[in-house]
């Protein structure tokens, strides 16, 4: 896994073809209506006054701000948090069958909370955003499925890491210590399924809490660069999320987390990936959004 969270920090925008910053594009802006349709429900409402209680200096925007009214600046790492859960609350974002991850709830929140606290440029935060998501989607499908049978969900286990890469990014951090962002973001990578039985709602805010953590652990690496020891090797996909404590996972796919990616062959590498989460239906349409904004 680090050789390819190594590539992924040294990707930039003009290495990545057309048609994947195209799909990549659409994504986000898909789950961007999600997150306006999402503001008022309950779980979004909830987290956003908790990232205001959360403080810190005006570094970013939650989007739909007090009590869905409006958007107001809070710290990077709370306002990735807030956004998550409400672009995630109805459910609707991005989910390519390979890993059933929600890759663009936890990513795209980061990216524009980093982009907007570093003032980093547009084509920088959506190369990192694309980056991520291909990170995310390609952890997932190391393992298919694995982390839902051992009743972990996948778009914490993957999204974390991948948001770590994202926000490491944006932070201007070099490749090894975006190698060790994700390791810390690793261990922070976990989280239960149980609301699949009880019908609880606390799903809504599992791409918030990855998002959170993956501001954090990058932030912990920049502040210590190569001193907190979260190691992880590049054969280790039972790492990636699925605990070695499980046995790890019966059908490993290691090949889709290669130890050396050309940055030629990211079009080729991308496509699989891409092709599944633009594949999937432009949700909600517009009557779906009016009725959840009524």
């Amino acid at each position: 896994m680090p050789d390819l969270i190594i590539w992924a920090a040294g990707l930039t925008w003009a290495d990545i073809p057309d048609h994947v910053r195209t799909a990549a594009g659409h994504r986000l802006l898909d789950d961007l209506g999600c997150l306006i349709a999402g503001v008022r429900r309950t779980e979004a409402l909830a987290a956003a006054r908790v990232a205001l209680s959360l403080g810190g200096p005006p570094e970013s925007t939650l989007l739909g701000g007090a009590d869905g009214e409006g958007p107001v600046r809070v710290g990077a790492a709370a306002a990735a948090f807030g956004n998550a859960v409400a672009m995630h609350a109805l459910d609707f974002d991005d989910t390519p069958a390979t890993g059933l991850v929600h890759a663009t709830a936890v990513t795209a929140p980061v990216a524009l909370a980093l982009a907007e606290q570093t003032g980093a440029s547009g084509e920088e935060m959506l190369a990192a955003y694309t980056v991520g998501l291909v990170v995310a989607c390609r952890l997932g499908a190391a393992v298919p499925h694995a982390f839902h049978a051992r009743g972990v969900p996948a778009t914490w286990a993957c999204g974390t890491i991948a948001g770590a890469v994202v926000a490491a990014r944006l932070l201007g951090l070099d490749a090894a210590t975006t190698a060790h962002a994700g390791s810390i973001a690793a261990s922070g990578s976990s989280g239960l399924l149980e609301f699949l039985h009880t019908g609880g709602s606390t799903e809504q805010l599992q791409p918030g809490f990855a998002a959170h953590a993956a501001v954090v652990a990058a932030r912990l690496a920049a502040a210590a660069p190569g001193r907190i020891r979260a190691p992880l090797t590049h054969g280790g996909v039972r790492e990636v999320g699925v605990p070695r404590c499980g046995g790890g996972h019966d059908d490993p796919r290691p090949d889709v987390l290669p130890r050396a990616l050309a940055r030629a062959n990211l079009g080729e590498r991308a496509d699989a990936v891409l092709a599944a989460l633009a594949a999937l239906p432009t949700a909600p349409d517009v009557k779906e959004l009016v009725t959840c904004l009524a």
